[in-house]
């Protein structure tokens, strides 16, 4: 990946600053069904732009092929030189508070449809940003009432306001059933949403993650009622590949916890975005997730001081 983050960094210049559009430069996916065809001579840009296009609309109807994508946001992506000049096939897009509602409801008539148009795959992330309980801003005792009786921990990915959420986003970013997909990492780095240290551990996150199973369900059915294009996973904490507590179920060992969730997933996903070990994390959770279905990884660099990654793995 050092080589091909090299490449890009030596054809297109420095990565953008977190000020500046687009803050991520690559994502890639490799997919199982083919390869996209690599122009043997070099064409004028408007050539290789409209070329790209095809190749695009090709690999999203094949799901075959290495998908290079851009966020952190849709908005305008197409109008970006490494959009038009490189293969760049899906555009990622982040969600992380209620407030980015607004935002997403511009979507709906000004972004998705060209997005698609071009023959490019959307990407969402969920992610829940608020301030975890116990934290400035969060909740003091993050107690919340489920089913399950009270659970410690994020209660927005638990509530009915999310579902609605869900059901508006899928609205603002889906597309036909034949068109090119909509991948939806749901919930990353779940890990974290439960209180202090539970989250990493089943023993001690199981009622929490009971409900949040519960909810990434209904929030599946949702994508997949209002975006019949949509894939959706849920998303792993990388950082679940560097230990391993078979006692508590706690790292490695808390995959097995989640089969019946992801056995009844449209892909795996998970998320490396540190500043070590992303080469060793990516290796083992693809190997491990490749169990709960077919598994391919997805790259995502982002830059502020320093080069991050981002991986997920879609059938």
């Amino acid at each position: 990946m050092a080589s091909i983050r090299s490449y890009f960094r030596a054809r297109y210049g420095p990565p953008a600053t977190i000020h500046q559009l687009p803050a991520v430069l690559l994502a890639a996916c490799i997919l199982f069904a083919g390869s996209l065809p690599v122009p043997a001579v070099r064409q004028p840009a408007s050539d290789r732009a409209a070329a790209d296009r095809a190749a695009a609309v090709q690999a999203a109807a094949n799901q075959g092929g290495l998908l290079f994508g851009l966020g952190p946001q849709a908005y305008r992506a197409l109008e970006y030189r490494l959009v038009n000049e490189a293969p760049v096939n899906m555009i990622t897009s982040w969600y992380n508070f209620r407030t980015d509602m607004g935002f997403f409801d511009i979507y709906r008539t000004a972004v998705t449809p060209q997005i698609y148009a071009a023959g490019k795959a959307m990407h969402l992330v969920i992610w829940d940003g608020y301030p975890r309980p116990g934290t400035p801003g969060g909740s003091p005792d993050g107690i919340v009432q489920t089913k399950y009786g009270p659970v410690c921990g994020e209660a927005y990915p638990l509530s009915r306001e999310f579902q609605a959420d869900m059901v508006q986003l899928a609205k603002n970013t889906g597309g036909p059933a034949s068109g090119p997909p909509l991948y939806v990492s749901m919930f990353t780095e779940f890990q974290t949403y439960p209180c202090r240290e539970d989250g990493n551990y089943w023993d001690t996150g199981q009622a929490y993650y009971r409900a949040l199973k519960d909810a990434y369900l209904e929030a599946k059915d949702a994508f997949h009622t209002y975006a019949p294009n949509s894939k959706v996973a849920l998303t792993w904490g990388g950082w679940a590949a560097t230990f391993d507590d078979p006692a508590r179920g706690g790292g490695r060992s808390m995959l097995p916890f989640f089969k019946d969730v992801m056995d009844d997933s449209d892909f795996q996903s998970f998320q490396a975005m540190g500043l070590h070990e992303n080469v060793e994390q990516t290796t083992w959770m693809v190997k491990a997730l490749h169990g709960y279905g077919t598994v391919c990884p997805y790259w995502r660099t982002t830059s502020r001081t320093t080069t991050r990654w981002r991986y997920t793995t879609p059938t």
